[in-house]
């Protein structure tokens, strides 16, 4: 597996930089140093731009126009910062990609199926000057280029095409398989079965889209299934993604040890503090609220297709109290109780992971598609040992309440002192 140094980090629509702030901290505390990575950021609006130089930046400038990024920056500690006003300006190396809350504010085109077939809604305004929807009378051009299978595929009535969406997810596939690394798409959406989402917010309430134009928020739930299929194989192209996803919010912050993490916050935080903590989890992951309205997906080079296929000897064993087995020797985990949380062992000629200690783990045998479909994680609150098996190893994780350090600086020496404690 690619090391990850020199590494690219790139947010589609970083937003305020809130969560590029939250990155940069986590990787300072996991190792990285300013010249393992750089930031680079997608945006169009000058004042948002403005707004991420100064919270992200210690000095920041205009770039010259010769430049592919239209200005550049450094953090306190040196990283470098640069912003881009398409993503096809980005140099092509292996990144992270991040698209939070991106892809719903791209531009659409709804279209309704009438008696005569598939037509295109449009906006005109009236004689009083008031914007107003209108079925075209003919087919549009864009009728004609988008409305075919698969998009058009059951019996959908209503359906909206974020052209640009598809041509950004389409590049996000060919740099991912192209250069490596991968692509994390997260947002409101769903998976083809709903056609009328557009919508207008205004100070937090919804309201008409046509009326007061430019100042509200307008939005669209992001089609998924429609990312899918722009970042897969088609017959045309040879660079494509292997595409994982969309899992619930829920499903994806339980399954990263969002409760773990809940419960080392509410163990050092004050009294009073301890109900907004578990208010805040809570909408975050109730399916009543953001946790099923929140989508992620994935997307990773065609050059695992292998890798996450032919992964079928997967064992399930009970758990060795805090200690890590042997690699290859399941014979004492098996003698143990079954009680205790398990874990998964993955033939390290064919995958990197050897083991993790996971509770809730896909049946056996399953293929390493199901496993990252299934994002089969730790889930024991008390502790999580996972290693990488590689030649030589690499890196190492060593999750634990304190109990364990031992454990953690036997993984450290083995990785050669690149390990994180979480």
């Amino acid at each position: 597996m690619y090391e990850g140094k020199p590494l690219q980090i790139v947010e589609l629509g970083p937003g305020k930089g809130t969560l590029m702030i939250d990155l940069l901290r986590i990787l300072s505390r996991i190792g990285y140093r300013q010249q393992d990575f750089s930031l680079h950021l997608i945006e169009i609006s000058p004042m948002m731009q403005n707004e991420q130089a100064h919270r992200l930046c210690m000095t920041h400038r205009s770039s010259d126009e010769n430049m592919p990024h239209y200005y550049e920056g450094e953090t306190v500690s040196g990283i470098k910062v640069y912003w881009y006003n398409d993503i096809s300006k980005v140099p092509q190396t292996f990144s992270w990609y991040i698209a939070h809350e991106f892809f719903d504010a791209l531009p659409i085109h709804k279209f309704e199926k009438t008696s005569d077939g598939w037509r295109e809604l449009l906006i005109d305004i009236d004689e009083n000057d008031k914007l107003y929807y209108r079925i075209s009378g003919k087919e549009t051009q864009a009728v004609q280029l988008w409305i075919r299978p698969p998009l058009d595929s059951g019996n959908k009535k209503e359906l909206e095409v974020s052209v640009k969406s598809l041509s950004i997810a389409r590049q996000l596939a060919q740099r991912v398989d192209e250069n490596g690394g991968i692509a994390l798409i997260v947002d409101y959406g769903h998976e083809g079965e709903k056609g009328d989402t557009f919508r207008a917010f205004h100070k937090h309430k919804i309201v008409n889209p046509l009326e007061n134009p430019g100042e509200c928020d307008l939005t669209a739930d992001v089609d998924f299934s429609q990312l899918r299929i722009a970042a897969s194989k088609t017959s045309k192209e040879d660079n494509f993604a292997i595409v994982v996803g969309p899992v619930t919010q829920r499903d994806f912050l339980i399954r990263a040890e969002a409760e773990s993490r809940l419960q080392v916050l509410l163990d050092n935080s004050k009294d009073e503090d301890k109900e907004n903590l578990k208010a805040a989890f809570e909408m975050l992951t109730s399916t009543q609220k953001m946790g099923e309205r929140f989508k992620f997906m994935a997307f990773y080079p065609s050059a695992m297709a292998n890798i996450l296929e032919n992964i079928t000897n997967v064992t399930i064993c009970p758990g060795l109290g805090g200690t890590v087995p042997v690699s290859g020797d399941l014979s004492r985990c098996q003698q143990r109780s079954q009680h205790s949380p398990g874990f998964v062992s993955i033939p390290k000629d064919s995958f990197k992971i050897n083991f993790f200690r996971a509770r809730n783990a896909c049946p056996t045998p399953c293929t390493g598609r199901q496993m990252i479909e299934r994002a089969v994680r730790p889930r024991s609150a008390a502790s999580m040992h996972l290693f990488l098996e590689s030649v030589p190893v690499r890196e190492c994780w060593a999750m634990d309440g304190g109990a364990n350090n031992g454990i953690a600086r036997r993984l450290r020496r083995r990785a050669g002192g690149m390990c994180l404690d979480v």
